[in-house]
């Protein structure tokens, strides 16, 4: 029983790891790609097509679309994806992007605009609780061994 708790630790540790790293492997990425300036055209709460985002039905997410300034290439990517909570939420979320904000343009397809907010201190606290997850079950592995 005991090992089981621990390799549930690893498992969940692992996951985390393995999330947290796809996530800094695309935000660095996008931070190679040239800074264009964008202007935002929609603001939309819509609900939500993502995991996790079934009933209850007031979760939503948002859908802005933007277009390049110099070009007109339309895109409504987000990097990282936005929050998942009810449409109060959403708009607050969205409202604190001004109408003109800068967005990431892939050189090797214009088309490709993507939109990068914030920081990467979510992905880094993933980091670390996968650390620390996977330190545990060690731990426990360890003792259980040991005793």
């Amino acid at each position: 029983m005991i090992f089981a708790i621990a390799a549930l630790f690893l498992i969940v540790g692992i996951g985390a790891l393995l999330a947290a790293g796809k996530q800094l492997s695309r935000r660095k990425q996008l931070l190679q790609w040239p800074e264009v300036s964008v202007r935002i055209l929609s603001r939309d709460v819509v609900g939500t097509r993502r995991p996790g985002g079934g009933p209850p039905g007031f979760r939503k997410e948002a859908k802005m679309t933007f277009e390049q300034i110099e070009g007109g290439t339309v895109s409504s990517v987000i990097f990282p994806e936005s929050p998942i909570s009810d449409a109060r939420t959403i708009e607050r979320w969205m409202d604190r992007f001004p109408e003109i904000v800068p967005a990431r343009m892939n050189p090797e397809n214009p088309s490709d605009l993507v939109l990068l907010h914030g920081r990467a201190t979510l992905i880094y606290v993933i980091l670390a609780v996968g650390i620390l997850a996977i330190s545990v079950g060690l731990s426990i592995a360890l003792l259980a061994l040991l005793f």
